[in-house]
């Protein structure tokens, strides 16, 4: 159910966010932070006890976001994205 609701979110970043008239990087940070990271926030209590593959689920959906709100390639790592 988490997977499907980010996506929904992940998509309405893409929309906004295009090369030359799309939203600013400053903007689409907000609503990662506001949008994406409020669901991934809320369940971090429980973190420590799912599996791996889960949290790489975790990690490739904030990696997602971010990349669109830096507007990055798609094989930039998550290590490479200089957000703060």
């Amino acid at each position: 159910m988490l997977w499907i609701n980010v996506k929904k979110r992940l998509n309405f970043m893409r929309a906004i966010a295009g090369n030359k008239w799309g939203a600013s990087k400053a903007v689409l940070l907000m609503i990662y932070r506001s949008l994406i990271r409020s669901i991934l926030d809320y369940g971090a209590i429980v973190y420590d006890s799912i599996s791996d593959s889960n949290k790489q689920k975790l990690d490739s959906i904030q990696s997602q976001a971010l990349r669109i709100a830096c507007g990055a390639a798609r094989g930039t790592s998550a290590a490479a994205l200089p957000v703060k």
